[in-house]
């Protein structure tokens, strides 16, 4: 059965991910975000007695390192990232399987573990049904995926068309593995309109888009939900039986002060 929790989001927030001064909500520190995951994901097994992944904690992961056993997993890594984006050596979590694009999980991960956790990770995913697949084959038996998604109501993404069930089976038909033409459009525009206010020609659009998808490094936020379309659609989709052996239950709706909704997946 379906446990739901929390309030949601009261009202259309208006909200920019780029500029974070257009933000009208109050914004949660980092440490509340961690928090708030770990005290739900405890809520649904006992953390401190199981084995874990985390794929892109980065520096902010959910369990902590006195918190339970668990490993990382990253595109790249811990000294990668340091690296690129400045971060403190000690703040980032020691990647222990750097993972490529082009594989799936379970052919670069052979160890299985109690639960998964992704947290601002989903969007980013061409195909997020494949990826729940992908996702269940890391799994014990009985085991767990958490996943913590941006509410697009509370992002650069507000004004984009959330995402549809069609569009995702589509996607997942096509086996979708890398953000197409069309993914990184709807990106583009709708983040650099909310920034600047003016909309973007259709053909720079496009001319950005592919220059971006050609370079074989793209990475956009695919997909876009508030809270109650993602539970509906991914209702929609456990029962009918489309996610493998995996069923949602139970979902954190999006709190005030924090931009995400959290869903739980199990194996079954």
């Amino acid at each position: 059965m379906l446990k739901v929790r929390g309030t949601g989001v009261a009202g259309r927030y208006r909200s920019c991910g780029i500029s974070m001064e257009k933000l009208e909500v109050r914004r949660s520190a980092r440490s509340e975000y961690q928090e708030k995951r770990l005290s739900f994901l405890n809520t649904v097994l006992p953390v401190s007695r199981s084995i874990g992944l985390e794929i892109g904690a980065c520096d902010k992961p959910t369990v902590p390192k006195d918190g339970g056993l668990c490993r990382y997993a990253d595109f790249r890594s811990a000294n990668q990232m340091v690296s690129m984006w400045g971060l403190d050596p000690e703040s980032v979590c020691h990647v222990d399987y750097v993972i490529r694009r082009s594989l799936t999980l379970p052919e670069q991960i052979t160890d299985r573990f109690d639960y998964v956790i992704a947290c601002h990770v989903l969007e980013h995913v061409p195909d997020p049904i494949g990826y729940l697949f992908e996702l269940s084959g890391l799994l014990n038996p009985n085991g767990t995926v958490f996943l913590a998604i941006p509410d697009k109501r509370i992002t650069a993404d507000i004004n984009r068309p959330s995402t549809t069930i069609d569009h995702l089976i589509m996607d997942f038909h096509d086996r979708c593995r890398y953000p197409s033409v069309e993914h990184i459009m709807d990106f583009h525009r709708h983040w650099i309109a909310l920034e600047t206010g003016t909309p973007l020609h259709i053909k720079d659009v496009y001319n950005y888009a592919q220059e971006f998808y050609e370079s074989g490094e793209a990475d956009v936020h695919c997909h876009v939900w508030d809270d109650r379309l993602f539970r509906e659609q991914f209702q929609t989709l456990s029962d009918a039986k489309m996610l493998g052996n995996l069923e949602l239950t139970a979902f954190q709706n999006t709190p005030p002060g924090f931009n995400e909704f959290v869903a739980v997946f199990t194996a079954r």
